[in-house]
């Protein structure tokens, strides 16, 4: 309520996963009902959110992504973002793969977005992680004024989880 009384219009919330096991192993501190919370709290006082989600954190499954899915069904962001995860220097996250990182031949030009991990799953994998989301999203935003356009997108999000099953498998 403070922020808002003070011109706050928007705030961005690293809720990163939707997978309370994926945010431990973050060491996030957060759990998925604190950032319903805090996403409700917002809305109660006319804040819009944005959720920032993070795909490919070692050790996350289908599972996870489908729980990251309903988080934000049930939280509804006004915006959400997604990325995936990369090692920084000095992160805990970077200490615990270090060991699975693999460099680009230019490394002295190149920078952390261009270091692979070894065993992660392709792009692709992301990309149907990222189609099923977006797409599940917009079903839900029509499903009450435009259900013929919801059922299709509904279609295409599980389109797209068959397809994030078919690379994992």
């Amino acid at each position: 309520k403070e922020l808002a009384l003070m011109g706050c219009r928007r705030i961005y919330i690293g809720s990163e996963s939707g997978s309370n096991r994926i945010l431990r192993n973050m060491r996030r501190g957060v759990t998925t009902e604190q950032v319903f919370h805090a996403v409700e709290l917002c809305r109660q006082n006319n804040i819009e959110t944005a959720i920032f989600i993070m795909w490919g954190y070692e050790g996350e499954t289908p599972d996870d992504i489908e729980l990251t899915i309903k988080h934000i069904l049930k939280t509804q962001p006004d915006i959400f973002f997604t990325t995936t995860v990369h090692p920084i220097k000095n992160t805990p996250y970077y200490a615990d793969i270090s060991h699975k990182i693999l460099y680009p031949d230019n490394w002295p030009t190149a920078n952390d977005k261009q270091i692979t991990i070894k065993d992660r799953n392709p792009a692709a994998y992301y990309e149907a992680a990222d189609n099923w989301l977006r797409n599940a999203v917009k079903a839900q935003k029509l499903k009450d004024d435009f259900p013929i356009e919801a059922a299709n997108f509904n279609n295409i999000a599980e389109e797209s989880r068959n397809q994030l099953m078919n690379i994992w498998n």
